[in-house]
């Protein structure tokens, strides 16, 4: 099975909800007049725990998300169980994709049947939940990027979406990923850093395919 953003991404659920601003700890430029996607208190469900380490290294790739293009329907969905409809306008959501506005996931909560992230954008004016189905990586289509890219979906597709495959294919995979850290490494400066940490993320997912894992330069738009 070939690797596809979009079919894996859907293995989420997308969610939708807020955090206080009070259990945000990541970004406190965040105030009580920002635009929030649900204005009340959510009672997390036992079962629900965040991802602390995931938590930490999506904060620390900075504002490098946006909202999907064409999503302003399922961007923020009207309706997820056990929760009150979102409250913010379509409008101001077209609004936020039109201009493109960089988002920085800060959190990132795992229940049973999937993986809900919490966004934030760099002025701190808007803020709430979504799943990868509805964010991109705004460096996917960086063209200095491609090489990287390129090999690390071979190396994923090769192993046909699961970590149990053949030894042939394991070492396909192997030569695949050493491919892009050395197509990564003869980049420059910020470039060079997000390709080399791309390249550490996809080692990891290859590992167990676990959605969670997924590598952020992959997060495409759909």
């Amino acid at each position: 099975m070939k690797f596809s953003l979009k079919t894996l991404t859907y293995l989420s659920i997308a969610a939708l909800s807020l955090i206080s601003a009070s259990a945000m700890p990541v970004n406190t430029a965040v105030t009580n007049n920002s635009h929030q996607i649900n204005t009340n208190k959510q009672v997390i469900n036992k079962k629900t725990h965040e991802n602390v380490k995931l938590s930490q290294q999506l904060a620390k790739e900075g504002y490098t998300f946006r909202l999907t293009p064409g999503n302003s329907d399922q961007g923020l969905q009207k309706k997820v169980a056990g929760l009150n409809n979102p409250h913010m306008k379509r409008s101001t959501l077209k609004k936020l994709i039109k201009n493109k506005t960089n988002f920085k996931v800060y959190r990132v909560w795992e229940y049973k049947n999937g993986l809900m992230y919490k966004a934030v954008s760099k002025s701190g004016k808007y803020r709430g939940g979504v799943d990868d189905t509805n964010l991109y990586n705004k460096h996917y289509t960086d063209k200095s990027l491609q090489p990287v890219i390129k090999m690390e979906k071979k190396a994923i597709n090769v192993l046909g979406g699961a970590p149990t495959t053949t030894k042939v294919n394991r070492e396909r995979s192997r030569r695949y990923l050493n491919k892009a850290l050395m197509n990564a490494q003869q980049l420059h400066g910020k470039e060079r850093k997000i390709a080399i940490n791309s390249v550490k993320q996809t080692k990891s997912y290859v590992k167990t395919f676990n959605v969670a894992r997924t590598p952020t330069l992959l997060w495409q738009k759909i």
